[in-house]
């Protein structure tokens, strides 16, 4: 039977065994240890180190060998086993944002009974005390989508919101167009086909109007050539 020597780590200061062979080896080859494991050798030699160019170039361009395949039925076992325990639940997950964060959208979400909810619809909800109509809305006083205080919020409907926000109208942005007769840059608020454009100058305002004359009379030529 082999000899075994007790040896502490270095690193995690735990104690092991090592056969007297793999002792004089090390010695011999002069490595550096002695570690417990191959993670106190990979935390103690290569914490806060950088990869070399040719280290870096050799991972250019790698694939994964786990990209594309599903979790085996094993590592399911294991995570849902985790996810139960709340090992992986709330503050413990790494997507864990505090239960309340801003969505793209600019508005609030907070998890209600596990599941995220906007916020401003939430305290509606408890204002009135019943859930929210799927036709009903919230408008938000003071135009800010994160002060969701119950006295700047309003319940509403699709058209008195979109009322509230454009009280005069649709806002429509101007847009450049080409006057399809002189080819002047024009900005119209016209929202067809821009092709059909043409400018305010008289010359071909008046133009314009020879053409729809034309057409008019044309329409009128070939309704009462189908009438006789």
């Amino acid at each position: 039977m082999a000899k075994m020597i007790e040896l502490t780590c270095i690193y995690c200061k735990a104690q092991f065994l090592r056969t007297l062979g793999n002792v004089n080896q090390a010695r011999k080859n002069q490595s550096p240890g002695p570690f417990c494991s191959k993670a106190c050798i990979n935390r103690a030699l290569y914490t806060g180190t950088k990869k070399s160019e040719k280290a870096k170039a050799s991972y250019r361009g790698r694939i994964p060998w786990n990209k594309g395949k599903a979790w085996s039925p094993a590592m399911k076992a294991v995570l849902q086993q985790k996810a139960l325990n709340g090992n992986r639940a709330m503050e413990k997950n790494g997507h864990w944002r505090g239960g309340r964060y801003r969505n793209p959208d600019g508005y609030i979400k907070i998890r209600v009974n596990g599941k995220a909810k906007l916020e401003h619809r939430h305290v509606m909800e408890q204002i009135l005390g019943r859930p929210l109509k799927r036709n009903e809305l919230i408008h938000h006083h003071n135009h800010d989508k994160t002060d969701n205080r119950p006295e700047n919020l309003v319940l509403t409907t699709a058209s008195a919101h979109m009322k509230l926000h454009n009280p005069h109208g649709p806002h429509r942005k101007p847009r450049r167009a080409l006057c399809r007769l002189c080819q002047q840059e024009v900005m119209t608020l016209y929202t067809g086909d821009l092709a059909r454009i043409v400018c305010s100058s008289p010359i071909c305002k008046r133009a314009q109007q020879r053409e729809a004359d034309q057409a008019s009379r044309g329409r009128k030529r070939a309704k009462r050539a189908a009438n006789s």
